[in-house]
């Protein structure tokens, strides 16, 4: 993401989120999200005896939730990294809050 320094106006790129609103970033999310739904319903049916349905039905609320709980971590690490670090320009370590650009494919 994009961190602008609020003393100087300095603009600094960093972390490990995407600087810009991609769609390849939401079909990486995608796969990761199809991916650990599909983990879930293989365990779970390996080890309780029940219909594939029910367990494709109750594994998407729980990947979904898996995800966003994983998106807010990076961005929480992405946010605290960039807090801590003082400005190239002038030295200050107030930032704005992070922020993307455009909608780039």
């Amino acid at each position: 993401m994009i961190y602008k320094c609020t003393s100087c106006g300095e603009e600094t790129y960093g972390g490990c989120l995407p600087s810009i609103s991609c769609g390849l970033f939401l079909l990486v999310y995608a796969f990761f999200a199809g991916s650990l739904v599909a983990i879930l319903v293989a365990a779970t049916r390996r080890f309780i005896d029940v219909p594939f349905w029910v367990v494709a039905v109750g594994s998407v609320p729980v990947g979904i939730a898996v995800m966003v709980g994983l998106s807010w971590l990076a961005s929480v690490i992405e946010h605290s990294w960039m807090y801590l670090r003082p400005c190239p320009k002038c030295g200050q370590r107030k930032w704005s809050k992070g922020y993307v650009k455009g909608f780039g494919l």
